[in-house]
Order: C-alpha cells, then sequence, then structure tokens
C-alpha cells in the first residue's frame, strides 16, 4: 500500500506568518501552482481515493488537484490543522512577544502543551487517528491526504513512527508530497519536491 501526503498550497498568512490553525487564507499564485502540481503528481502515481480537511485552503487547493487527478474524494473535519486557538490570524513574531512563556511552551514540546484555548499534538493524534484506521483497511492500494503541515506530521508519525530526531529535522514545504509505501515485510519513506522524481526518506529542508 502507497498512501501520500500533501500539504495544501501557500497560502497569504503562509507568506505573511500567521497563525492558520482552523483559520483561513485563500491560496497565492505560487500556492495554486503548488496545488496543480499534486495533481499531476498524484495522478501520475495513481491514486485513487483522497482525504481530505474540509478547511478552505485545502478545498482550493483539491479544486486544482481535481484538474488533473480524477480520484475520488472525501472531506473530513478529524483531519483540519491543528486549532491554534488565541493564536489564530496573529503574526508569529507578534505572538512570540505577547505570549512568551506559552508560546516557549509549545514550542519545546507541542505535544504536550497547546495554544490557549488550542489543542495539543496528543489532542490531534486521536482524531487524526480515526481516520486512518480506516484507511488502512480500505482496499485501494493508492491513497492520499491532501491536508496541513501539522496534520501531516501526525500523520507520518502514526504510520511509520517519528524518531525524535526526525521530528526535529522534517520539514513539511507547500510544495512537497510524501509517500509511505508499507510492503508486506517493511516500510519506506519517500518524498516529492514539486512534482519531481522521488527521493528516499523524509523532506529535511525547506529549499
Amino acid at each position: 500500500m502507497r498512501i501520500y501526503l500533501a500539504r495544501h498550497g501557500e497560502t497569504q498568512w503562509n507568506v505573511e506568518r500567521r497563525m492558520q490553525g482552523w483559520g483561513d487564507s485563500a491560496l497565492t499564485n505560487l500556492g495554486q501552482s503548488q496545488a496543480l502540481r499534486h495533481g499531476k503528481l498524484l495522478s501520475r502515481e495513481r491514486v485513487s481515493r483522497i482525504f481530505a480537511s474540509d478547511l478552505g485552503r485545502v478545498r482550493q487547493t483539491l479544486a486544482l488537484v481535481k484538474e488533473h487527478c480524477e480520484a475520488d474524494f472525501r472531506f473530513d473535519a478529524n483531519l483540519r490543522e491543528c486549532n491554534m486557538g488565541q493564536w489564530e490570524g496573529q503574526r508569529v513574531e507578534d505572538i512570540q512577544q505577547e505570549w512568551q512563556v506559552e508560546y516557549g511552551q509549545w514550542r519545546q514540546d507541542s505535544e504536550r502543551f497547546s495554544p490557549p484555548d488550542g489543542e495539543s499534538i496528543n489532542d490531534m493524534k486521536s482524531r487524526v487517528s480515526k481516520v486512518l484506521s480506516a484507511v488502512k483497511a480500505a482496499t485501494e492500494s493508492r491513497v492520499a491526504f491532501v491536508t496541513h503541515g501539522i496534520t501531516t506530521r501526525v500523520l507520518l508519525d502514526l504510520l511509520i513512527g517519528l524518531t525524535d530526531q526526525q521530528k526535529q529535522q522534517l520539514r513539511v514545504p507547500n510544495g512537497v508530497v510524501h509517500m509511505v509505501e508499507k510492503q508486506e515485510n517493511s516500510t519506506h519513506v519517500f518524498h516529492f519536491r514539486d512534482g519531481s522524481d522521488r527521493i528516499e526518506g523524509i523532506c529535511t529542508s525547506r529549499d
């Protein structure tokens, strides 16, 4: 079984370095191009079903993905990005100044600590794992998730069990798609950058 993990295309809030969470902003021109490349890649890889977050920026991304990939799709609120609570819509540099203690705790251990009125990574895992369990039980051999940066991290962790070092090194740029290939006795991880040929291992660079 092959499971593909794509992040939505770049958004205006990504450019402005604002926390999005369950909030939303529109795709940029670059984000639209990234979404089209995702669609071409998933079509080339013969993906038959797509599970997607129901947030607006993913819906925009999927609308462009569908121009090239004819896979069946399903939106699921359990695949939303981490809820950033009171930080949503705020610039990261402002959060660092106004919420120094809370931001420091979250950066140091986001698995246990959550933004004010938001959720932690551990909170996310319980909802994301529900969708992943259903996918693993499905008959399709090639499925994809179109979600978010932190959601992708959670999915990778649930699929392969990321080491502490991998968690620190992992990067999830908007133009990168990860692929986990599960065989009977082994699991392999690859990533594609901007629709190029696959590269072995997780992505560790934003460039």
